[in-house]
C-alpha cells in the first residue's frame, strides 16, 4: 500500500509539472502573436528634394505602420496607414522656386533606407510641370520586405512646360507604398520540348558515316567483290 501511494504521488506530481510547462509554452505563445498582431510601430521615411544647385532639403516624413514580422500582409491595409508630413515653403524657397521654373530646371526629390549605408534613390520633374500642375504631385515608393527602399516614382498631375501658370503654393502630395511581390513561375514546357528536338536533331548528325549512306556502301561493295571473281588474274608463265 506504501508503494502504491508514493506511485501515485509521483506520477501527480510529474502530471503537475508537465501542466505547468505546457500553461508556460501556451503562453509565450500567444504573447508573441499579441505582440506581433498589435504591433502599432511605425516605420519612417525622409523625404527630401532639390531645387538649388544640388543643395537638399528636407521636404517631410513619410511614415506608415509596419509590417509586424512579415504578417501584415494586405497591401490595401498598409496604404491606408501611410501618412505624409510635410514642410510649408520658406520665403527663401518661393524666391528660388521661381529661379529655377524661368530657368526651366528641376525639382528633385530622394529617399532612401533606414540602412546609413544604402545609397539615395532619386526622381526629378521639371519645374515648370509642378506649377502647372497646381502643385499637385503623388510619391510612390517601393520597398522591399524589409522595408528597404527599391525604386522612387513622382509625378504631377500635369506634364505641360510652357511657362509658369501659377504662384507657389503649398504641396498637395499624394504618398503609395508598394512592396515588391513574387511574379509568376515561366512556363518551361516549350523549352523542354525545343531542347528535346535540338537534341535529336544532334544526336541524329552524330550518326556514322556508315549507318547514313549503307543503302549505297553495300551494293557498291557487292559489286566489287562480283567483279573481282570474274576478273582473274593471268598466269605467270616458266622462267625462260
Amino acid at each position: 500500500c506504501i508503494r502504491d501511494r508514493y506511485q501515485r504521488r509521483v506520477r501527480g506530481v510529474i502530471k503537475m509539472k508537465y501542466a505547468i510547462y505546457q500553461l508556460l509554452f501556451f503562453t509565450v505563445l500567444c504573447f508573441f502573436f499579441v505582440k506581433v498582431l498589435c504591433d502599432d510601430s511605425r516605420v519612417l521615411i525622409t523625404v527630401e528634394h532639390s531645387f538649388v544647385d544640388s543643395i537638399w532639403k528636407e521636404r517631410g516624413k513619410v511614415s506608415f505602420r509596419n509590417r509586424g514580422a512579415y504578417m501584415l500582409t494586405d497591401q490595401a491595409k498598409i496604404s491606408k496607414s501611410v501618412q505624409f508630413q510635410q514642410n510649408k515653403w520658406s520665403s527663401e524657397d518661393i524666391v528660388n522656386l521661381n529661379k529655377n521654373a524661368e530657368n526651366n530646371g528641376l525639382y528633385k526629390i530622394r529617399v532612401k533606407s533606414a540602412n546609413e549605408e544604402s545609397p539615395h534613390v532619386i526622381a526629378s520633374v521639371r519645374t515648370c510641370q509642378l506649377f502647372n500642375s497646381n502643385f499637385n504631385d503623388k510619391i510612390s515608393i517601393h520597398l522591399d520586405h524589409q522595408n528597404n527602399v527599391i525604386s522612387l516614382s513622382y509625378r504631377t498631375n500635369s506634364s505641360l512646360c510652357e511657362g509658369v501658370q501659377s504662384e507657389v503654393k503649398e504641396l498637395r502630395t499624394s504618398v503609395s507604398i508598394d512592396f515588391g511581390s513574387e511574379g509568376p513561375e515561366p512556363n518551361l514546357s516549350a523549352l523542354r520540348i525545343n531542347e528535346e528536338i535540338k537534341k535529336q536533331r544532334e544526336e541524329g548528325s552524330s550518326q556514322g558515316f556508315f549507318s547514313r549512306y549503307w543503302y549505297i556502301i553495300v551494293p557498291v561493295v557487292i559489286g566489287f567483290l562480283v567483279l573481282n571473281l570474274f576478273v582473274a588474274e593471268p598466269e605467270k608463265g616458266p622462267a625462260k
